[in-house]
């Protein structure tokens, strides 16, 4: 199991790919902004907290 933690610093929505490509099974993702307000970063996560 990989579990990657990364405190983004915000604007993740512009970052993911960098981390995704890390094929995590767990990431834990700090000082990120709601996806909620973003609905385009929102289709690109399947769960999240």
């Amino acid at each position: 199991m990989k579990i990657v933690s990364w405190n983004c610093n915000g604007g993740f929505r512009n970052k993911i790919n960098f981390i995704t490509e890390l094929n995590a099974d767990i990431y834990v993702i700090q000082e990120s902004e709601s996806p909620e307000k973003h609905p385009k970063f929102k289709e690109k996560l399947n769960n999240y907290l």
